[in-house]
């Protein structure tokens, strides 16, 4: 794309402020390594700060990293690690709470201490990257834990000695590597597509080189003092024509669209309440109900221009044919995951309540178990099938259960190779068959990553 920074981004040694030390909170994130990014080209140093090593994260070249917890830090803690630093970036956000990750302390408790520990410490400047709509309308756990946040750090008086601060309220920001931008994809590469019909649910994104830009200005201009600034792209559209764009990047042909009333979207969001992982709840559809635009004054104010367009960014750096072969993959994920459980299930209930169960003793007698041994291995393997299926649909224990398919495959096929060797050569296939699902089974876990 097209260099568009403001000039004061631009490395030139005449135009360049100060060096600054900046910390990043979250800087192994989406948003956190666009930030990490901007400010180094910039010639600022950056200190990130992260929760832990992950693979493809933060590594040991580069700067030190901080290692940290927000959810658990104090205040005093935070005043021991910011010593030196003179602004501090907090770009941790979570979109679905988990039992062990949860919105009021990620984005409420735990940035306050932050923000106390920042002022402790003399840190010159504070940037909160919040949402869009965490404001006096908010209604959601999300947004709402946003907003207390927002509100710990606009009760700093820069004129009393406080840090000076910025709270940076983005809409739905896009781009290569972010999980929304991921998840928009996916959608926009399904061949069948539900609208909402006349509720639009109007958007205005933000491509992340904008909102990277945006945040690298705030935080060395020292006008930037007491702001809120909503980020927005200079686009309203419709969220459907939202993943329109995001699925001819990716590659996603034609659709069909069928729109849905209220009623569907509000059973949808019903059901995606008692489903976990599911993106799509409650919560979700009130947010896309209430919209998400604004203005883009302060944007362009700030920028010194006008935010590039959401097609335009998509354009200038299309999706790799590696990147389009994922989404295509990632798009039928759900049909391979039904597809294994369904299989696993169904073996279990054809062995239990279908297939003679005369016939099932003969064969375990022929593996060596006779009598209430066979009796009792019959139920237990019938049993285990019924749980690596039922695994696969839970998705914090869909990897686990996947790697449990492949060795019992393994460990099955070598049971009948040794015990019922003319199943190998069956005309029906029964045990060649497990190699498909053994490949099935691999690219699960592969997608799964």
């Amino acid at each position: 794309m097209p260099d568009t920074r403001p000039k004061a981004m631009v490395q030139d040694p005449g135009t360049q402020p100060r060096r600054m030390r900046i910390a990043i909170v979250g800087a192994d994130g989406f948003i956190g390594r666009a930030i990490w990014r901007r400010l180094a080209e910039a010639g600022h140093e950056v200190v990130p700060a992260i929760r832990r090593v992950r693979r493809g994260g933060v590594t040991g070249q580069g700067p030190q990293p901080i290692f940290c917890d927000l959810a658990h830090d104090s205040a005093g803690i935070w005043k021991r690690r910011l010593q030196g630093v003179d602004a501090v970036v907090n770009a941790v956000g979570l979109f679905q709470q988990t039992r062990h990750r949860r919105f009021a302390q990620l984005h409420h408790t735990g940035p306050a201490a932050l923000f106390d520990g920042a002022r402790a410490a003399g840190v010159a400047k504070v940037v909160q990257i919040s949402a869009l709509g965490a404001d006096d309308g908010a209604a959601s756990a999300y947004h709402l834990s946003k907003r207390a946040a927002d509100q710990h750090l606009r009760g700093f008086d820069p004129d009393a000695g406080d840090p000076a601060w910025v709270i940076l309220r983005p809409s739905i920001v896009v781009g290569r590597g972010g999980a929304t931008t991921t998840l928009l994809a996916r959608l926009g590469r399904l061949p069948l597509r539900f609208t909402a019909g006349t509720e639009g649910w109007p958007v205005q994104p933000i491509h992340i080189d904008d909102l990277a830009d945006l945040a690298a200005v705030l935080l060395v201009d020292p006008r930037a003092r007491r702001e809120v600034v909503d980020a927005v792209g200079p686009e309203a559209m419709p969220f459907h024509r939202l993943i329109d764009l995001a699925g001819r990047w990716s590659g996603g042909g034609r659709h069909l669209s069928v729109p849905l009333g209220p009623r569907w979207w509000s059973l949808a969001a019903a059901i995606g309440d008692h489903i976990p992982g599911q993106p799509f709840d409650r919560a979700a559809l009130s947010m896309l109900r209430r919209g998400n635009t604004d203005g883009t004054g302060d944007v362009e104010r700030w920028l010194g221009r006008r935010p590039v367009t959401l097609d335009t960014a998509l354009a200038f750096r299309p999706a790799t044919a590696v990147e389009r072969a994922g989404f295509a993959a990632l798009s039928w994920r759900w049909a391979l995951v039904l597809a294994l459980a369904a299989f696993w299930i169904a073996t279990a209930v054809i062995s239990l309540w279908i297939y003679p169960r005369a016939d099932s003793l003969a064969l375990l007698d022929r593996v060596g178990l006779t009598g209430w041994w066979a009796t009792a291995a019959l139920y237990a393997a019938s049993a285990w099938d019924m749980l690596l299926g039922a695994g696969l649909l839970v998705r914090r224990r869909r990897r686990l259960a996947a790697w449990l398919q492949v060795a019992t495959m393994l460990v099955f096929t070598a049971i009948i190779a040794a015990a019922l060797p003319e199943f190998l050569a069956h005309p029906f296939g029964p045990v060649t068959k497990n190699l498909p699902i053994l490949a099935a089974t691999l690219m699960l876990i592969a997608l799964e990553e």
